[in-house]
Formats: structure tokens, sequence, C-alpha cells
């Protein structure tokens, strides 16, 4: 990932020269430990393929999927979920996928809108021309002659296969003032926010901002801590950056503080969830 503009998904080894400005990233999530991760929101729209262990995402509403190894999942951008990664016989949680920028599926959905039948199900086991496409569209990314609108129109192909299973699609529009919010410290986690700073860079008095945020069932320091720790879930399981430099770049003043706030936030340490180097580099040797 390498940047904080790059922040993207639902918690689950984003390798750096695969996440740039391009409409598609590749992303990896390695995790030594089963854990589930309440009320996760989606930042970016991702299709993740389990290779050890399982995948469990639950709705707000209840509904529940499993995804099994070498089945498929989809995560849409502004969902918000609760997700169980569990380990497999390898002693390590694995997932390879794909994040989608909005303006691929928006150019899909231009052609090719969603049917009557079709449903917020997250997809299982595809055929072997899915997993073809999917890993075309890999492939693609570390080919440099491969331009943006090429690897836009491959990674459309693996919309039109979910679409054929009645998969839906979704832009997400930012409509409440959490989901701006959310976006205006995604951009810099860095800094040190206050409410009076979060509401003139919105272009609302700092007394709106807590009001409306209130009606809508959260706070700025709720918001500013969700995000900030939704980052350091998916630096710690995505990267083996130190720990110390995840908290700056999470923007705690400390390791102990991120530490603190990371067990209280997902009833696990850092050090516990993390997977070690020697574990990583084993799990891609097999």
């Amino acid at each position: 990932m390498g940047q904080q503009g790059d922040f993207r998904v639902d918690g689950s080894h984003i390798p750096d020269a695969h996440m740039t400005d391009r409409p598609v990233g590749y992303v990896e999530f390695c995790q030594r430990c089963s854990a589930d991760f309440h009320q996760l929101h989606i930042s970016k729209t991702c299709l993740l393929r389990i290779r050890s262990g399982r995948k469990t995402v639950r709705t707000f509403a209840g509904v529940e999927t499993t995804v099994e190894q070498g089945e498929f999942v989809y995560l849409r951008r502004g969902e918000n979920l609760t997700i169980g990664n569990i380990i497999g016989d390898t002693g390590l949680y694995f997932s390879e996928g794909l994040v989608i920028d909005d303006a691929v599926i928006s150019e899909f959905m231009q052609f090719h809108p969603n049917s009557s039948n079709a449903q917020d199900v997250r997809t299982g086991h595809m055929q072997d021309g899915f997993n073809d496409a999917f890993s075309s569209v890999v492939a693609s990314l570390d080919d440099a002659g491969v331009s943006d609108a090429i690897l836009s129109y491959r990674t459309q192909e693996l919309l039109l296969w979910l679409q054929l299973h009645d998969v839906a699609h979704h832009i997400h529009c930012c409509e409440s003032l959490r989901d701006r919010l959310r976006s205006l410290f995604e951009g810099d986690l860095e800094r040190s926010w206050k409410a009076p700073d979060a509401a003139r860079e919105l272009g609302m008095s700092e007394a709106t901002l807590r009001r409306t945020l209130s009606k809508e069932g959260t706070g700025f320091t709720e918001t500013l801590r969700d995000v900030r720790l939704a980052f350091a879930l998916m630096r710690i399981q995505t990267t083996q950056h130190p720990l110390a430099e995840i908290a700056f770049e999470c923007g705690f003043s400390s390791q102990s503080r991120l530490s603190e706030a990371f067990k209280a936030r997902f009833d696990i340490t850092p050090g516990k969830l993390r997977a070690t180097d020697a574990q990583f580099a084993s799990f891609e040797m097999t």
C-alpha cells in the first residue's frame, strides 16, 4: 500500500508495487490466528479469493455467508460488516484479491445494469473461467504494457461473471456526514484532527458537525478512532512494518496507545494477530 491515500478494505499483504493510482489494485491478507472484526466499514470494493482457511461475512441484518478455501467473496464499498477470518491447516488465514475503483464499476453498469434477479449475495465457488479471468487481471498488474483501459476491461469481465450469478453491483454514495468525515480522515490519518478543523474542511460549523453526527448515531472522536483502527488493522495484516511505525501512520502517539486501543476495539492484540515474515514466506512457497 505504501501511502495513506491508498486506504482500502476490510481488515484483512498489500504489496506496495501493486497499490498505485491504477483503477485496480492487488491485495493479500494474512493473519496467524482466527479472529472476528465487528462492524468494519468497507472503504473500497474488493473481490477476494481465500487461499488458506475460511472467511465469514455477516451483515447488520444478521445475514451470514461462509466462504471456504478456494472460493471467492465480494465486499462492496460502503458496507458495514462483521468479518471473521479463520485459520486453515497452514496455521494461517490467507486471501488474495482485487481492489476495484468505483469508476470501473460505474462504467460497467452503464452497459450492464443489474438484472431484476440481482441480489446482495457474495458468491462462493466459481467456474474455472472465472478463476482464469481473476488470474489474468492479477498478471496484468505486473505487465507494464497493459494500460489502465485494458486493466479495467479485464476486470469488467469478472464483474460480468458475478452478474451472471445474480450478484448485484453497487456504487456507494457518500451521502451521510459520517461517510464524508471518514473520507476526510482517510486522506490524512497522521494529522492531529480536531472537530473545528474537520468542520471547516466540510464547510459547516462545529456545532452542526456534532449535531448531525449525533443524529446519525455516532460522534467525532468515535469516527476518527474507528477509521484509525481500521487502517491499523489493515497495515498489521498486510505488512511487516514495525508496530511503532504503524502507530504513527494511524495518528497514535505511541505503539502502546495503538495496542491498547486495538485490543479494546478488536479484542485481540496486534502482536497475536500478525503473521511473521517466516510464516508468510513459508505459505508463499507452498
